[in-house]
């Protein structure tokens, strides 16, 4: 008796989670989904998230990570794509970073990010090889978000030192 009514009670909450992801898919905008799927075809989104005055949704890609963001009014924006390692860039864009002042700056992530006008790479840095805790309120932390063009030009830098 136990049995059948632990079985039941699995059930039940497998409804209800089920229930709870197709609403959260339902309150996407046909507009975002269909051009999700004429961009993507094929691919199948793991989780729909909206909030901030846009939708997101995550995928995988040919094994890597996505994220594509859209508008309100179901414009894409971007999508991310986390490439992980230094080796996934350009020549350029390694030569420049080594050209840089930050060199010496450990790499904690690299993206690719389509726009609909362009395309860039963010490589995420920091000046503490990883080991944060010891340089908090200590004023020699330094995070920063490398923007690169696709020909290797440092375009844009941004403290994530609160991310």
């Amino acid at each position: 008796m136990k049995t059948l009514k632990s079985l039941i009670l699995a059930a039940a909450m497998g409804m209800i989670s089920y229930q709870a992801i197709a609403q959260r898919s339902d309150r996407i905008p046909l507009s975002v989904t269909t051009d999700f799927a004429s961009k993507y075809p094929g691919v199948k989104v793991r989780n729909w998230e909206a909030g901030n005055d846009q939708y997101v949704a995550s995928f995988r890609l040919n094994g890597r990570q996505c994220e594509a963001y859209y508008a309100k009014d179901g414009a894409w924006r971007s999508t991310e794509v986390i490439m992980r390692h230094l080796k996934n860039l350009s020549p350029d864009i390694r030569k420049a970073l080594r050209d840089s002042k930050y060199a010496s700056y450990h790499i904690d992530g690299v993206k690719r990010l389509h726009m609909p006008n362009s395309e860039m790479f963010i490589v995420e840095v920091d000046n503490n090889s990883g080991n944060k805790m010891i340089y908090d309120n200590l004023g020699s932390f330094d995070d920063q978000l490398l923007y690169f063009t696709v020909n290797g030009k440092l375009v844009k830098t941004v403290n994530n030192a609160n991310e």
